[in-house]
């Protein structure tokens, strides 16, 4: 862990040195190494037999959760509409209409 953060901090001082400076292919880059650690991590899950078999279970258990997640946000949404939506019979905005 130590050495991901410090990798982290030298990147942030790196950074910070040359941000006067265009770095015109960077995104690029940048990219090409999140697409091939993608790649890797997905190479890893597929020679992995257990995460294989058990790819069923986790993909039941993500789409409960995000139902869930989603259900829970709309009760949570509509209670704070109604709380919070309603206008109040003593509001600038009435009085302001007539």
């Amino acid at each position: 862990m130590v050495v991901v953060i410090s990798a982290m901090f030298a990147g942030i001082c790196v950074g910070y040195l040359l941000r006067r400076h265009r770095l015109g292919l960077l995104p690029r880059i940048i990219m090409g190494f999140i697409l091939l650690l993608l790649f890797l991590l997905g190479f890893d899950i597929g020679s992995d037999e257990h995460i294989i078999k058990s790819i069923p279970t986790l993909g039941a258990e993500a789409l409960l959760i995000s139902l869930l997640s989603i259900l829970f946000s709309c009760i949570a949404a509509w209670i704070l509409w109604r709380i919070c939506g309603k206008p109040h019979a003593n509001s600038k905005e009435d009085n302001d209409e007539g």
